[in-house]
């Protein structure tokens, strides 16, 4: 696994000069950030109180970034099981290799929006998505972030 910071640049308005918003370039095609172009861009969410997983990608390399809420995600390594949390106000991307495992978890009080570049892209007939055995990964140190009312 491997973190990638993203640059947040602070917008504002062109007359007042105040605050309005933030920018984040997540992948630029001039950027050498990461070790592959992508094929496929797509937007996943996580409802409060869910997760996703644990699943990993035989041929697929993805990068992961948290447009809105928190999750954490873990990835099951030669070394055990790395864990990180990503949120909106503090991007960073997370790049996925293929063959390793991960999960995802809404860490906060709302739908997380993930972002997904990735390589090569997702093809109905190839679709690369396979179970991963998470069972010696204790899960429920989560549990105050699993169950309970999704609604939101």
């Amino acid at each position: 696994m491997r973190v990638i910071e993203i640059e947040k640049i602070i917008t504002k308005d062109k007359i007042t000069n105040e605050p309005n918003g933030i920018f984040l370039p997540i992948w630029r095609s001039w950027d050498s950030k990461y070790s592959i172009a992508p094929d496929m861009v797509y937007l996943s969410t996580i409802p409060r109180g869910t997760y996703k997983g644990p699943h990993l990608h035989k041929k697929r390399t993805g990068y992961i970034s948290v447009l809105a809420g928190s999750a954490a995600f873990i990835l099951k390594t030669g070394n055990g099981y790395e864990e990180i949390i990503v949120s909106a106000e503090d991007p960073k991307t997370i790049e996925v290799p293929p063959n390793t495992g991960f999960l995802s978890i809404n860490t906060g009080e709302d739908t997380c929006m993930i972002l997904n570049i990735c390589s090569p892209a997702w093809r109905p007939e190839e679709p690369d998505n396979y179970t991963d055995d998470f069972s010696d990964y204790e899960l429920t140190k989560w549990s105050k972030y699993i169950g309970g009312d999704n609604t939101k």
